[in-house]
């Protein structure tokens, strides 16, 4: 069976299915792999600047994110200084598009302190591939500077938090100090007195009250 092959000529430039799959930035992208560390959740002081990250020798192009196999996304609102494992983290000042191959223009900003969320700002582009958004990304152009990716870091072992990730975890979560007891409570049915009740009680002290009692089951 012949295949079909489909072009259209513009000017001295044949697009085939095949070149017009290799331009589409949803097909044709570089992967940025990253870590729980470009999280912004992950807020270090650096005495050892080779231990940071820096994007400088990123190359401008179409980028999908992804943390081991999950796709995410940039970070969208503004990171502290230190985080995301660099000095200067950098956050998208805009949104995704939410129509499937829609293309935005947005904002790279860079956080350069304590008071300026958006010291240095870089044009960047972002494309919505259905199950993923990919980025057209450009190298900051100091360093250690690098892109936030919206996860959250985990605790580490042997600490915890309300979420289970940064930046509220403590070896001290939960402060649990609860000793249950059962009593069995032994009544008589009002309505037919030949069969007896078997109630549980459990009683427990909870974090926010002094004594608390609910009903286990009957």
């Amino acid at each position: 069976m012949a295949m079909l092959l489909l072009s259209v000529i513009v000017g001295s430039l044949t697009f085939t299915p095949a070149l017009f799959q290799a331009l589409n930035p949803c097909q044709s992208n570089a992967v940025l792999s990253g870590t729980v560390l470009r999280s912004f959740d992950n807020v270090k002081n650096f005495s050892d600047i080779e231990n940071a990250y820096c994007d400088i020798s990123l190359s401008d192009g179409w980028y999908r994110l992804k943390v081991d196999t999950k796709d995410v996304d940039l970070a969208q609102s503004v990171p502290p200084p230190g985080s995301c494992n660099a000095y200067y983290p950098i956050w998208m000042n805009g949104s995704v598009p939410t129509i499937l191959n829609q293309k935005t223009s947005a904002k790279a900003c860079m956080v350069t302190s304590q008071d300026s969320d958006c010291g240095v700002s870089l044009d960047i582009e972002v494309m919505n591939c259905g199950e993923y958004n990919v980025y057209y990304l450009r190298p900051p152009d100091t360093c250690p500077a690098a892109y936030c990716l919206d996860i959250r870091a985990p605790c580490p072992e042997g600490t915890s938090s309300e979420t289970g990730t940064y930046p509220d975890c403590s070896v001290n979560f939960p402060r649990v100090n609860v000793t249950p007891s059962v009593e069995p409570l032994l009544g008589i049915s009002v309505e037919n007195a030949a069969f007896q009740d078997l109630r549980f009680q459990c009683v427990f002290t909870p974090l926010t009250q002094v004594i608390s009692t609910t009903s286990c089951g009957e």
